[in-house]
């Protein structure tokens, strides 16, 4: 079974790729790309999973 972690994880990659190729198609800066490819799929993932696991625990 998928957990809701995996879920906001898997969104946050799949939506990162396309994402990343856009900015680098557009700006041509690979440092910017990289940026997006990481800020997409793993700092807003985590972000996400962070608030709403503090969520959960508040009440």
């Amino acid at each position: 079974m998928v957990t809701r972690e995996q879920r906001v994880v898997l969104t946050g990659v799949v939506l990162s790729i396309p994402a990343t190729y856009l900015v680098y198609t557009l700006t041509g800066s690979f440092p910017l790309a990289g940026a997006t490819l990481l800020g997409l799929g793993f700092v807003i993932p985590s972000g996400i999973n962070g608030y709403r696991d503090e969520e959960t625990t508040r009440g």
